[in-house]
């Protein structure tokens, strides 16, 4: 059994960490589900490292080393020596308590440190003012490494071991260090960008199109996840400049095997056909314009006009996509007070004969934790933001 800490948005991280295992063809079988973390039963071995850097929304992904056990510091010591590989300097070991239990971790890892003391084994316990460890402090202190362990303490009485965490250092590289950004429009979060992709649960030699690409981030990230036929246009002639930038820039750091070729152009949606032939795209991921980020607008006129805008381009997708293709796709809902605003142009999607698709199996939505809107959406934002982003996924 594996556990994953999930992303800020738990709902979002659930349904992407269950299509990449549909993906690699994995069987599953749901053991527990809380707000921060997914256990699953896998009918087969995965590779930790390989699997959390396809993933943007885990933080940690471990394995269950133990069930039903009491907590008793001198068991832990026990575990821990089993688990570390080189116990020939100094250990270190950390804890995190994800359990709905109260535990004082400070008094139990020091009293598994002079458990590890008693047997001739010099150790550095890892502490927290918090009660989960986070990804940096983990790396930090080689809690993941051969002399290191981090010890989950999870609902249901599971103990894991941290197995694999999120590389947040090359994500706030990817994000922060590309030489072109646009804070007027807003910037995607790659990681999200890369949810988005492995939602649409594609192989990657197939096609994939961003017609809003902005400065890049989707066809950045899907590039890091292997993908060969990556397509992008936008309207604006500067964010195709910036998206070319950020692709070379990309290609050369990490020295990806991609071509760029005609692959970004600048092309208004409302003419994509044009540009693209019929049934050509396998896949459409995509965050197109929510609206203006900075000045005042006319709330009620902007909607339709977005309406207007999302509906003249699923007119287009359909004619590029092939059949059984898939479209992922940001809608804005825009928040005033308690209210929130949304587009409602789903029955005249559905009418161009594209089918909404669930985000998440049955078994899973009906789970407490995990946040579905009424209309089978996913929203990735912190209430109390002026626009929240809300996924949704459609197949022609």
């Amino acid at each position: 059994m594996y556990f994953f800490e999930l992303g800020n948005t738990p709902t979002l991280s659930v349904a992407e960490i269950l299509q990449v295992l549909n993906q690699a063809k994995i069987e599953y079988k749901l053991v527990n589900l809380s707000t921060d973390i997914l256990i699953l039963d896998l009918k087969q071995s995965i590779l930790p490292d390989k699997l959390i850097q396809q993933l943007g929304g885990c933080v940690k992904i471990g394995q269950i080393i133990s069930k039903a056990i009491e907590f008793k510091s001198a068991d832990l010591a026990k575990i821990i020596q089993q688990h570390i590989k080189n116990q020939s300097n100094k250990i270190y070991f950390g804890l995190s308590n994800y359990s709905a239990t109260k535990l004082d971790l400070k008094k139990i890892g020091l009293e598994i440190k002079n458990q590890l003391k008693n047997q001739n084994l010099n150790s550095r316990f890892v502490a927290s003012t918090q009660p989960i460890l986070s990804s940096v402090i983990v790396k930090k202190n080689k809690l993941v490494s051969l002399r290191g362990i981090e010890l989950c303490f999870l609902n249901n009485n599971y103990l894991g071991q941290t197995l694999a965490i999120q590389d947040f250092v090359e994500y706030g590289y990817r994000d922060f260090q590309r030489p072109e950004r646009d804070m007027i429009s807003g910037v995607m979060p790659p990681k999200l960008a890369k949810m988005m992709i492995n939602l649409a649960n594609l192989e990657t030699d197939q096609t994939l199109l961003d017609p809003f690409c902005g400065c890049g981030t989707i066809l950045q990230e899907a590039v890091v996840l292997g993908y060969k036929k990556v397509m992008g246009c936008d309207v604006d002639f500067q964010a195709i400049d910036k998206a070319q930038e950020n692709l070379k820039w990309l290609i050369q750091k990490f020295n990806f095997n991609f071509d760029l070729d005609e692959n970004i152009f600048q092309c208004d949606v409302r003419e994509l056909n044009s540009k693209i032939k019929d049934n050509l795209i396998d896949a459409i991921v995509t965050e197109p314009y929510l609206g203006p980020t900075r000045q005042r607008y006319d709330l009620e006129k902007l909607i339709i006009e977005l309406e207007e805008l999302y509906l003249v381009a699923f007119k287009e997708f359909k004619q590029v996509l092939k059949p059984g293709g898939k479209i992922v796709m940001v809608w804005p809902i825009f928040t005033l007070g308690k209210q929130e605003f949304k587009l409602n142009i789903l029955d005249q999607v559905t009418e161009l004969d594209f089918k909404q698709l669930d985000l998440l199996p049955q078994e899973f939505k009906q789970k407490k934790d995990m946040k579905i809107t009424s209309r089978g959406s996913i929203i990735y934002s912190r209430r109390g933001k002026g626009v929240l982003r809300e996924i949704l996924m459609f197949k022609k």
